[in-house]
């Protein structure tokens, strides 16, 4: 075979096989995850709310924004101020809280409404919204500083 058969050879060859099996595999998978996530129902949600590690202590709580930026922190079932989060600081959480005041806006939500703080017996500390659902599992897995704020609201809550 001369120099020029090999190169007309290597210029007609197209992309390798294996481009097109990982494309089609990423576009089944992304068929999969758009057909299967709309089908959760809100028994499946309720399900999967409950946990199968025992709680060791919960405290509801709710935020409210001062005129100074700061946000008061209410024990909900004491209606009593329970702690202060300055500005810049406790950063995680403040972020968090921006982010669930959007959700809670575009539902039409009180951003003051309640939300609950969870400690596990596996060590897990968990922040759900208890209007729109939004949970965040593992606090811890955000690092240890993040989890600081969370693990002083829960000091004072009393065990279930």
């Amino acid at each position: 075979m001369s120099e020029q058969e090999k190169q007309e050879k290597k210029v007609r060859k197209g992309p390798p096989i294996g481009f097109f099996v990982i494309l089609a595999g990423l576009v089944g998978l992304a068929v999969f995850i758009a057909s299967t996530s709309e089908r959760i129902t809100p028994e499946d949600r309720a399900a999967a709310d409950q946990l199968s590690v025992p709680v060791v202590a919960s405290l509801d709580v709710s935020f409210v924004v001062q005129d100074d930026g700061s946000v008061a922190v209410y024990d909900v079932a004491t209606d009593e101020q329970i702690d202060t989060l300055l500005p810049g600081h406790d950063k995680f959480l403040q972020q968090l809280l921006e982010k669930y005041r959007r959700d809670r806006k575009k539902a039409g939500v009180e951003f003051e409404e309640p939300y609950r703080l969870i400690q596990v017996a596996d060590g897990r500390v968990i922040f759900k919204d208890l209007v729109t659902g939004n949970k965040l599992d593992n606090v811890w897995a955000f690092g240890t500083d993040n989890v600081k704020p969370f693990l002083r609201l829960l000091q004072g809550a009393e065990r279930p």
